[in-house]
């Protein structure tokens, strides 16, 4: 992570309309934290962009373990997938709990395959569609960190909002369905603008003169026609766009 810049990180990716070529922007970041080994799924039907789900969109674990996978049928019983289907965010797939016999088996037959120091993270837009995502290391003993996760997380949002961006104009170009364009109010980019700033809800009120109540309704509409769940997704997701500039 020393050393790592962030800005160019968001430029390439931002500037990038090819799908191997951001997961390649993103396998590259992953490294830096010595997690070389990462997939990226749709674990639920994601209408937003008019795609099914599907496992192992892109990614690059070992070719004989995702052979192994695929003909052992491990998704139907993945604990990591289980997780993030349930809970959102990032987790060390050591702290895995109540996995039976089997789950054990998958993930000793994982690590024996090349696959160490996992990491999972879950993603949950707007519509309660669900991506998941896969990190390891082909070394044994990577620290995981806090830091550590934080950064995967970040660098991850972006993939995920560059992944998605990609199919929206591939969907549009092919007219395939109506979806809808990312718009926002003037009010909507001044609120994010100042979120950009790292503003409290409590500041931003006192700057734009209007109450905190308010503030906090037009996050909410931003967060719905962004179709995103945090703030750092909506800025991210509003550069992308040239919604606002930072």
């Amino acid at each position: 992570m020393a050393g790592f810049d962030l800005i160019q990180f968001l430029t390439d990716m931002n500037r990038e309309n090819d799908i191997d070529k951001s997961f390649k922007i993103l396998s590259k970041a992953c490294s830096t934290v010595g997690l070389d080994r990462l997939v990226y799924s749709l674990i639920t039907p994601h209408d937003s962009i008019n795609m099914p789900a599907g496992h192992a969109i892109v990614g690059n674990y070992p070719d004989d373990w995702m052979q192994h996978y695929h003909k052992k049928r491990y998704e139907q019983i993945d604990p990591v997938i289980k997780h993030i289907k349930q809970s959102e965010g990032i987790f060390k797939w050591d702290d895995l709990n109540n996995i039976n016999n089997k789950e054990i088996t998958l993930m000793k037959e994982a690590r024996e395959s090349g696959l160490y120091s996992g990491l999972g993270l879950s993603l949950k837009n707007y519509y309660g569609e669900i991506v998941g995502m896969g990190f390891a290391s082909s070394e044994k003993n990577v620290e995981l960190d806090t830091a550590t996760q934080q950064f995967i997380l970040l660098v991850s949002k972006q993939f995920d909002l560059n992944f998605k961006t990609i199919f929206l104009n591939k969907n549009k170009k092919n007219k395939q369905n109506n979806l809808p364009l990312y718009t926002l109010t003037l009010k909507q980019k001044d609120v994010l603008c100042w979120i950009a700033k790292e503003k409290t809800y409590g500041e931003i009120s006192s700057i734009m003169n209007i109450s905190e109540n308010t503030v906090l309704y037009h996050t909410k509409e931003i967060f719905k026609r962004l179709n995103v769940n945090s703030q750092i997704a909506a800025v991210l997701k509003a550069i992308k766009l040239g919604l606002i500039t930072p």
